[in-house]
């Protein structure tokens, strides 16, 4: 792992027990990658500990085992920047033989959110394997990234739309001015002749 950017690396070691029923992943057919993703988020909000980004790497690194923990030591030293490439690299890894992966993309930006709604839902913290499948298949990660996507670019037409209304009230409101100046001035033609009409007693010859 690459570390050594963490403000504060090394940090002290922290008085928290972390290891206790810390999910493990082995790459077997009993184990699902994406809910180990979801689960190892679970046990780090369980802690409630503001841990430095090298011990949320230690403590991924640590829930690998058998042939999960080979493949991860076949990375050269240093080549893990932080916890978001360990995911992305995790993610690439198993996508294929693990298509449920694809419900939890971007994990570490959705996986926070995605665990407050679990718990008022179902009032608890702790949830069963498949309450957290079946919250998955209803609301992906990704598909939350989408939908606030989409509601961000709702609020952007409709932000240009009242623009563009106020734009043309403003052109109305511009243009009526300018009539009224336009009267006004004519007015004021007919107001200055008037008067030269009854200086010159043309108006009384009439």
């Amino acid at each position: 792992m690459s570390r050594d950017h963490i403000l504060g690396f090394p940090n002290k070691i922290l008085k928290v027990d972390w290891q206790r029923n810390l999910p493990i992943f082995k790459d077997d057919d009993r184990n699902d990658a994406a809910l180990h993703l979801v689960r190892f988020h679970i046990h780090i909000c369980k802690l409630k500990v503001d841990f430095p980004e090298d011990y949320l790497m230690k403590i991924f690194m640590a829930t690998l085992e058998g042939e999960a923990r080979s493949w991860y030591e076949i990375f050269l030293l240093a080549s893990i920047y932080c916890l978001k490439d360990f995911h992305t690299m995790f993610f690439e890894r198993y996508k294929e033989s693990c298509p449920s992966l694809n419900l939890v993309q971007n994990c570490c930006r959705h996986a926070y959110s995605f665990i407050e709604n679990l718990e008022k839902f179902y009032e608890d913290d702790d949830f069963m394997d498949d309450e957290i499948m079946e919250a998955l298949s209803e609301n992906p990660f990704q598909q939350h990234k989408e939908s606030l996507v989409d509601t961000y670019q709702d609020a952007q037409e409709n932000l240009q739309q009242d623009q563009d209304l106020s734009t043309m009230e403003n052109d109305e409101r511009e243009g009526l001015i300018s009539d009224l100046l336009i009267v006004d001035d004519n007015i004021r033609e007919i107001k200055f002749q008037f008067q030269i009409m009854i200086k010159s007693g043309w108006l009384f010859q009439i």
